[in-house]
């Protein structure tokens, strides 16, 4: 099965300038495509951080009417939680768990003059 995007490309939406419904936006639109060629980034290590180096778009087909980030990713989950409910309890509970300290280490970032 071909690899599908969901959503709108950057710069494909109206509301990209809106830092958050952009995002939700792109999430919401029932548009999908082929993804021809994924993107690709590359990094640079330099002080114990990691730095873009260089990101190479991606290649797509042309949009058609599909399913939608936030709806698939909804069915998907559900799919989860009747072919393992012990796996998806167990993966809720650490993602939960591991909430207080992705926070810490942003804000680490931060004080540091990460963006």
């Amino acid at each position: 099965m071909a690899e599908v995007y969901r959503g709108y490309l950057p710069g494909e939406s109206s509301v990209e300038d809106i830092p958050i419904l952009g995002p939700v936006v792109s999430a919401l639109a029932p548009v999908e495509r082929d993804v021809i060629t994924p993107p690709e980034t590359t990094y640079v290590e330099d002080m114990d951080r990691r730095y873009v180096n260089k990101v190479i778009p991606g290649e797509y087909g042309e949009p058609r009417l599909g399913t939608s980030a936030a709806v698939q990713g909804i069915l998907d989950f559900v799919g989860f939680l009747k072919d393992d409910p012990k796996g998806a309890a167990s993966a809720i509970g650490e993602g939960i768990a591991s909430i207080p300290e992705e926070q810490a280490q942003g804000a680490f970032a931060l004080m540091q003059g990460a963006d």
